[in-house]
């Protein structure tokens, strides 16, 4: 059964380059994308997510906010939280909260790692 996978990020050209990497690796996936926390747990309440990448800084509520929702909602989706914001202890906060955490730009070969490894 193939995987599906949601990108949320406010950036389009984030989301259209993560998108292109798994698609081009992934061609079997199912993508969907949103732009912010309130439209991917809208999206959440129609699709089985395996995978999602979540930016942490959006309008609305930040990444983390937006992963307790969906852990709220009991979804165990792998979440990994993406960020230009590279503190440490937002790094540890994530991985608290046993979500993976990736710096932008994200590396071609990092994304497919971590989809490898889930």
């Amino acid at each position: 059964m193939p995987k599906s996978i949601l990108i949320v990020d406010d950036s389009r050209f984030a989301r259209l380059s993560l998108r292109r990497i798994v698609e081009q690796h992934f061609p079997d996936w199912y993508v969907a994308e949103a732009a912010n926390g309130e439209e991917a747990l809208n999206i959440l309440g129609d699709i089985s997510a395996d995978h999602i990448l979540l930016d942490y800084n959006m309008p609305g509520d930040d990444g983390l906010t937006v992963a307790e929702k969906i852990r709220a909602r009991g979804i165990t989706a792998a979440i990994t939280i993406i960020t230009a914001n590279v503190q440490d202890a937002l790094s540890e906060r994530a991985r608290q909260r046993g979500l993976s955490f990736l710096r932008k730009p994200a590396k071609e070969e990092q994304i497919l790692a971590l989809l490898n490894a889930g």
